[in-house]
């Protein structure tokens, strides 16, 4: 099944800041089978990006208060940590030259650490964008070359601000 957060991701990323994308790309398990996947790769000729797309609406906290903000990080982080990951985006963009993204949505955290998430990522070595702010990039264009990215946002801009019971 498709996921409309990934392919939201694409849209911007293709719209917006012109990349060429590779979207769940399949990692095989060490003894065979598939393992995980890697939501997107992109390039844009001068840039890499490997990015993973964890986007939750009605996030829940599963962690208790001593713990939540570090354990939140280690979480998010643990993708991007993965061997098998990081061999498959080591085949398909050399080594160390690619930048790592996470993209993320509501999180279950106190309105300072959710003001500290993005800096913490940061200084681990992961840009950390909030999804909002990628939508909001998609709303402000006028045309879109994308079916999907066209047709997500028309359905957000007519339904948005409905009311339903």
């Amino acid at each position: 099944m498709k996921n409309p957060a990934e392919e939201i991701v694409t849209a911007w990323l293709q719209e917006c800041k012109g990349f060429f994308t590779m979207n769940n790309i399949k990692v095989p398990k060490e003894k065979g089978g598939m393992g995980s996947e890697i939501d997107i790769l992109a390039t844009n000729g001068k840039k890499n990006i490997w990015v993973e797309v964890s986007v939750s609406t009605n996030p829940r906290q599963r962690y208790l208060k001593n713990v939540r903000f570090v354990s939140t990080i280690n979480y998010f982080l643990a993708d991007f940590q993965r061997k098998d990951k990081y061999s498959k985006v080591s085949e398909i963009f050399h080594p160390k030259k690619y930048e790592k993204w996470l993209v993320y949505g509501k999180l279950a955290l106190t309105h300072e650490e959710k003001t500290e998430f993005p800096k913490t990522m940061t200084q681990k070595g992961v840009a950390a964008i909030y999804f909002g702010d990628i939508f909001n990039d998609l709303l402000q264009l006028k045309y879109y070359r994308l079916d999907s990215a066209r047709g997500y946002m028309n359905l957000f801009k007519t339904f948005g601000n409905c009311n339903y019971a």
